[in-house]
C-alpha cells in the first residue's frame, strides 16, 4: 500500500510554505498601508488658486506647499466648479486680508486633512486665519469616508474565495458552465455590493446603474485574478509532488530485469 505523504508535498515544504506564504503576504498588506497612510505626502495634487497671478508665484515658491500642482482659477464660482468636475482636488482663495479653503471631503479624510494643513500654515503665516467650505462633503451615513474602501475589501475578499472553491469543488464543469458560473457570481456579488452601499445604507452618491455596473466588472477581474493565482499555485505543488513521488514503474522494471 502506498504511503498517503507520498502523495503530497515533502514534510518540510508542507511545514515551512504556508508559514511563508502568510508572512509574505501579511508583510505586504502591511507595507502597503503603513507606507501609505502614516505620513501622507502629496505628488502632484491639482489646486486652483482664486488669486493674481504674482500671488500664484509666490505660493508655487513657498516650500510648505512642495508636491501640489496649483493652477489659477479665476473666480470662486469656477474653483467650486472644478472642484465638482474633478478636475482639482481643492482650491486656495485670497481676497484682500481674507483667505478661504475650499475641499472636497469626497476625496477622501486624508487628503482633505493634508491640504488644509498645509495652507493653514500658508494662512497663518500671512497673520490671517482660514476658513473652510467643503464643496462636495462626504455621505452623512459615512462621515469618515471609509465606506468605499470596505465596499472594495468586501468583493475582493468574496471573489478570492469564490476563485477558491470554484477550483477546488467545479472541476468536473465544463467550460461553459465555469465561464457561466464566473459570470453569474460577478453580477449577484456586484448587485448585492451595490444593494448594501447604495440603497439600503446609502454611503454612495451618483447612479445606482453606473455603481451596479462598475462593481460586477470588479468582481469579475478580482475572479479572473484568483482563478490565475489558485491553477498556477496547485500546477506548481502537483510538479512539486510529481518530484519527490516515488514511481510506481520503477520496481516493476527492476523485477522484470532480474526475471
Amino acid at each position: 500500500m502506498a504511503d498517503s505523504n507520498s502523495w503530497g508535498p515533502p514534510p518540510k515544504v508542507a511545514f515551512i510554505q504556508p508559514i511563508v506564504t502568510g508572512i509574505l503576504i501579511g508583510a505586504a498588506f502591511l507595507l502597503i498601508f503603513i507606507l501609505a497612510l502614516h505620513k501622507p505626502t502629496p505628488h502632484a495634487v491639482p489646486v486652483g488658486v482664486v488669486a493674481s497671478p504674482s500671488v500664484v508665484k509666490t505660493l508655487e515658491a513657498n516650500k510648505t506647499l512642495n508636491g501640489l500642482d496649483l493652477r489659477q482659477v479665476g473666480s470662486v464660482a469656477a474653483a467650486k466648479q472644478q472642484i465638482k468636475n474633478n478636475d482639482i482636488f481643492a482650491a486656495y482663495v485670497v481676497q484682500g486680508s481674507n483667505d478661504q479653503m475650499l475641499v472636497s471631503s469626497a476625496h477622501g479624510a486624508v487628503a482633505t486633512r493634508t491640504l488644509i494643513g498645509m495652507f493653514t500654515d500658508v494662512a497663518a503665516a500671512n497673520g490671517a486665519q482660514l476658513p473652510v467650505q467643503d464643496v462636495v462633503p462626504v455621505s452623512p451615513q459615512d462621515p469618515n469616508g471609509i465606506s468605499l474602501f470596505y465596499l472594495i475589501f468586501g468583493i475582493t475578499l468574496g471573489a478570492f474565495l469564490f476563485g477558491q472553491g470554484a477550483y477546488i469543488l467545479a472541476k468536473r464543469l465544463s467550460l461553459r458552465r465555469k465561464t457561466g458560473q464566473t459570470l453569474l457570481f460577478s453580477v449577484l456579488l456586484g448587485i448585492v455590493g451595490a444593494l448594501v452601499a447604495r440603497v439600503w445604507i446609502q454611503v454612495l452618491p451618483g447612479s445606482v446603474a453606473a455603481e451596479t455596473g462598475v462593481l460586477i466588472l470588479l468582481a469579475a477581474w478580482l475572479v479572473g485574478s484568483a482563478l490565475v493565482v489558485v491553477v498556477v499555485t496547485n500546477a506548481r505543488r502537483r510538479r512539486a509532488t510529481q518530484v519527490t513521488a516515488p514511481n510506481p514503474g520503477i520496481p516493476a522494471v527492476a523485477a522484470a530485469t532480474e526475471r
